[in-house]
């Protein structure tokens, strides 16, 4: 966190960094899930790209946790527990590529991973619900988020995806996301 000097102030940049930590919270507690992508967009412009997605992970941890104590009730813990283990295998690949990638690559590739999402969530057919998909989709959603949580620190989509098509409540779907991220 060297580069935290912005603007000649340190005090600032600490500044600077706690509004992205509360406008990238509001928006996690508002939609359920966001809090990373927010986050990722302006935080390596004021540090480097591999403090930021360390600051970025712990800091998202407390409003995970306020989140999901708030809607322990509608959890639907297989669905969490199968997806958690497809998570699982993933992440180390994730965080074998974010220890390996040089700064910049990391910073490109953090940005190619948000473009893809946002062009995805553009050009997707219409969300078609499933009130009882097939096991696989759970541990494939959380494989895919595993690495990406620990390659860019963006987890979220793919689990979001998953919940969205799983026509549930706002309350589930928030316990579910927020558990599972």
């Amino acid at each position: 966190m060297s580069n935290l000097n912005v603007l000649g102030e340190p005090v600032f940049g600490l500044l600077l960094i706690a509004f992205i930590v509360m406008v990238s919270g509001f928006v996690q507690s508002s939609l359920g899930f966001g809090y990373a992508i927010t986050s990722l967009a302006v935080m390596p412009m004021i540090m480097e790209t591999h403090s930021s997605h360390i600051v970025i992970t712990l800091s998202g941890l407390p409003v995970l946790f306020m989140t999901v104590c708030s809607y322990k009730l509608c959890v639907e813990w297989s669905e969490v527990r199968r997806t958690l283990l497809g998570a699982f295998f993933l992440l180390p690949v994730g965080l074998l590529l974010f220890a390996s990638l040089p700064q910049q690559q990391l910073s490109q590739v953090t940005g190619l991973a948000i473009l893809f999402f946002v062009i995805f969530d553009h050009f997707k057919k219409e969300k078609k619900t499933m009130t009882s998909p097939p096991h696989w989709l759970s541990y494939l959603a959380g494989a895919v988020s595993g690495f990406l949580a620990g390659a860019v620190s963006i987890g979220g989509p793919p689990v979001v995806t998953y919940a969205l098509r799983r026509g549930w409540t706002p309350s589930t779907f928030k316990s579910f996301v927020s558990s599972c991220l």
